[in-house]
């Protein structure tokens, strides 16, 4: 059973400022054009966005947007071959990251609120879906209000706990918010009975359904990130998404296209 809570855009994120304390911009497209190669944050268990399957290879919807983008970079930077390589992140590391310049874009399911566009800047809209709640059918949870006192779970740094936290916060409601690791943590804390409730964005709720051995079970907008001093690549992020958005998921495939090389970095067990 689910209960929708709001509404929220997810898309491409790309790099800011290199660091928080320093006002230097990158530039994202001049590094890329000496080095001949990007490093693109992917997300592990962002399913249908951006996670690692069974051979270990970045596939998902954000993932093949990115491959279509990285050959549109290759051929304005008049570039023989781009060498990409896949850093995995979470959202506790993911902004960080590109302020630090270990990766140049993140494609995952990041969404576009006003505080994380003070920290990096984002590529046009890709996905819109909205944040629910995800409870047991048998749990007798039909909104908010029935959360009063109860335990929930929440994915840590993502906008799912930190509107849960504001609800608590403005309605006075004491329930005891736990933080898990990722959406996958989230969920069985739900299956297993520990959490009565998870916020998660609706179509990821649908693929971890969709994944459940026994289905028991509100929108958002994602994009991909870059930092906030590479604007020039984040307008061809843009072109790119928009060119290649077209209301359908393109079919997923982990394989480079022409002259794009990729390099699997070593996901961390999950």
């Amino acid at each position: 059973m689910t209960c929708r809570l709001g509404c929220m855009v997810v898309g491409v994120v790309l790099a800011g400022y290199a660091g928080g304390t320093t006002t230097q911009p990158i530039d994202t497209l001049q590094r890329i054009r000496d080095t001949g190669a990007m490093a693109i944050g992917v997300r592990e268990a962002a399913f249908p966005f951006s996670f690692i399957d069974e051979g270990r290879s970045p596939q998902g919807y954000s993932i093949d947007l990115w491959l279509k983008l990285a050959d549109a970079i290759k051929n304005e930077l008049g570039l023989p071959r781009l060498e990409v390589r896949y850093i995995p992140v979470s959202p506790a590391n993911q902004i960080a990251a590109l302020q630090d310049g270990k990766i140049d874009l993140e494609c995952g399911s990041t969404s576009n609120t006003r505080a994380r566009q003070k920290e990096v800047a984002f590529a046009y809209t890709t996905f819109i879906a909205g944040i629910k709640l995800l409870v047991r059918k048998s749990s007798q949870i039909t909104g908010i209000d029935d959360l009063r006192g109860k335990t929930i779970v929440v994915a840590g740094s993502t906008t799912g706990e930190k509107l849960m936290h504001d609800i608590n916060a403005a309605r006075l409601m004491k329930m005891n918010i736990v933080v898990a690791a990722d959406h996958e943590l989230s969920f069985k804390a739900i299956d297993e009975g520990s959490a009565i409730a998870f916020p998660i964005d609706d179509v990821m709720l649908y693929g971890l359904i969709a994944k459940a051995r026994r289905p028991t079970i509100s929108p958002s907008s994602a994009r991909i990130c870059r930092s906030r001093g590479t604007r020039s690549c984040c307008a061809r992020a843009s072109r790119g998404s928009r060119r290649s958005s077209t209301g359908r998921c393109p079919k997923s495939s982990p394989a480079a296209r022409s002259g794009t090389s990729t390099q699997n970095g070593s996901p961390p067990a999950r």
